[in-house]
């Protein structure tokens, strides 16, 4: 019923064994490190987000909240990199000058990710505290 094999057969099939699992470690670090927005300045703020495997690492309440901010654009199909998302955000600075965000909207020039995660962070992840025609987005 069982089939026996002599050692050397045996020692064979462990390090074929071994092998595998170093080549799917391997893989699985290479797919983590492509997935990655990982830069070094993320660790002196205390967090990170992997997206193909939608891990977020932090180490304050405050980075928390920033990560999981990418972490919710990723699930909505990077919904901060598109041109509704774009328009809707640049709309509500112009129509709402004065009010919560506007200045910074008008005058941002950086990555729409960041500053979906900012805004996320700045309400501490409330998103009935957005304003109403961005909430959708959150």
């Amino acid at each position: 019923m069982y089939q026996s094999f002599d050692n050397y057969t045996q020692w064979r099939i462990i390090d074929v064994m071994r092998k595998v699992k170093c080549l799917y470690l391997i893989t699985l670090i290479v797919g983590l490190l492509s997935s990655c927005t990982y830069t070094a300045s993320n660790m002196t703020h205390g967090g990170f987000y992997i997206a193909g495997i939608d891990f977020v690492y932090c180490t304050s309440e405050k980075t928390c909240l920033h990560e999981t901010a990418h972490q919710i654009d990723a699930r909505h199909g990077f919904i901060s990199s598109s041109i509704e998302y774009q328009i809707a955000i640049r709309d509500y600075a112009v129509s709402n000058p004065g009010k919560l965000w506007s200045r910074e909207i008008l005058s941002y020039s950086g990555q729409w990710s960041e500053m979906y995660a900012q805004m996320y962070e700045s309400v501490h992840g409330r998103v009935e505290l957005f304003p109403v025609e961005l909430q959708k987005y959150y």
